[in-house]
C-alpha cells in the first residue's frame, strides 16, 4: 500500500503577532491594495522561517489509523484532564482542512501557551493552545478521503486567514474574480457598491454589493430572484458559523447558476436538487463547494 497520507504539527506560537510586527516594521497595511503582494510574500516568508521549530511536516503513512496514533503522540502531553477536539479550518470544492488538538474543560489556560495559528485559522475563532495538528483530505470520486498535506498548504491556510476572492458579475454576463482583504471589499471594488441583505443559497451565506446603473444583470437577477441592476460583487461566510469571509471563484458562481436552473428544470434535474438539499442537512462537515460542484454536472 502506497504511503500517501501524512499531518503538519503546529507548535504553540505567536504567529500573528509576528506578522504584525514584520508588517509595522515595514510600514506595510492590509486594507491597502497596493501592498497585497509585499504581504504574501512577508506570509510566505514568515511560515517557512517557522519550518522545523514551529512547524513540521510529518512523515507519510499506509493508512488514517497510523497516521492518527502518531498525532495523538505529538499533540498529547499526558495530562489526564485533557480530551481531543476536531475543528474545521477551511474548505473549497476540492480539499479541506481541519484541526486536532487537545482541551482542557473548564480551566484557563495561560497566553503564553495559546496557539495564534490554529486559533485564528478554525471557522469557530476559538482559541487552541500547545501543539496541534492539521490534517487534509481531498474528494476522490466522491468521497472525502486523508490526503498528503504540505508546506505550500500550510501558507495557504494562514494566507486565507487575511485575503479572500470575490466574484464580479458585470451587466454583459461576464465574470471578474477580484482579491479583497479583511472585512471590507469596498476598499478594491468601489465606495459606489452598497452591501445587500445577506442571502442563503446552497449551503452558501452570500455577501453581495450593488452598484447600481441602468442595465439589467441577468445573472444577478436569477441569483437574488428579483431585478437587478448594474454591477454586482459577490463574496460569502465560511459555513456553518458565518463569522469570517471565505473564497469564491467564478466556477462556483457559474455553479449557483446552473442548480438555479435545475430548480425549474427537468424532473431529473429538480430530483438533483432534492438530493443537494438533503446532502446538505445530512452533512456534517458542511462543505457546500463540495457538493455544489458534485451536482452541477
Amino acid at each position: 500500500m502506497e504511503k500517501n497520507i501524512n499531518f503538519c504539527l503546529v507548535k504553540k506560537n505567536k504567529v500573528y503577532q509576528d506578522l504584525y510586527e514584520i508588517l509595522e516594521n515595514e510600514e506595510l497595511v492590509m486594507d491597502n491594495p497596493n501592498h497585497k503582494d509585499a504581504i504574501k510574500h512577508k506570509i510566505k516568508t514568515l511560515i517557512e522561517k517557522y519550518l522545523n521549530d514551529k512547524i513540521r511536516i510529518s512523515n507519510l503513512f499506509e493508512t488514517s489509523e497510523e497516521c492518527l496514533e502518531e498525532l495523538m503522540l505529538e499533540i498529547t502531553d499526558g495530562s489526564e484532564d485533557e480530551q481531543g477536539n476536531t475543528l474545521h479550518m477551511y474548505a473549497n470544492s476540492n480539499y479541506m482542512y481541519e484541526v486536532v488538538f487537545m482541551e482542557k474543560l473548564g480551566i484557563d489556560r495561560p497566553d503564553e501557551e495559546l496557539n495564534e495559528f490554529a486559533s485564528i485559522s478554525n471557522i469557530e475563532l476559538s482559541p487552541i493552545y500547545k501543539n496541534c495538528a492539521i490534517i487534509k483530505s481531498s474528494y476522490i470520486d466522491g468521497q472525502l478521503k486523508q490526503a498528503k498535506i504540505n508546506l505550500e498548504d500550510i501558507i495557504e491556510l494562514f494566507t486565507n486567514n487575511f485575503y479572500h476572492n470575490g466574484v464580479m458579475i458585470n451587466t454583459d454576463n461576464s465574470f471578474i474574480e477580484l482579491e479583497f482583504s479583511g472585512e471590507n471589499p469596498n476598499l478594491v471594488i468601489g465606495g459606489n457598491f452598497k452591501m445587500l441583505t445577506p442571502l442563503s443559497l446552497f449551503g452558501l451565506t452570500l455577501v453581495g454589493y450593488n452598484e447600481k446603473g441602468n442595465y439589467k444583470n441577468e445573472l444577478a437577477t436569477k441569483i437574488y430572484g428579483k431585478e437587478m441592476t448594474g454591477r454586482v460583487y459577490l463574496a460569502t461566510l465560511c459555513p456553518i458559523t458565518n463569522k469570517k469571509f471565505w473564497s469564491i471563484d467564478i466556477d462556483l458562481v457559474k455553479g449557483l447558476l446552473k442548480l438555479l436552473d435545475y430548480s425549474a428544470g427537468t424532473l431529473e434535474q429538480r430530483n438533483k436538487i432534492e438530493q443537494l438539499e438533503k446532502e446538505l442537512e445530512d452533512d456534517k462537515l458542511k462543505n457546500p463547494f463540495f457538493l455544489i460542484k458534485k451536482y452541477c454536472v
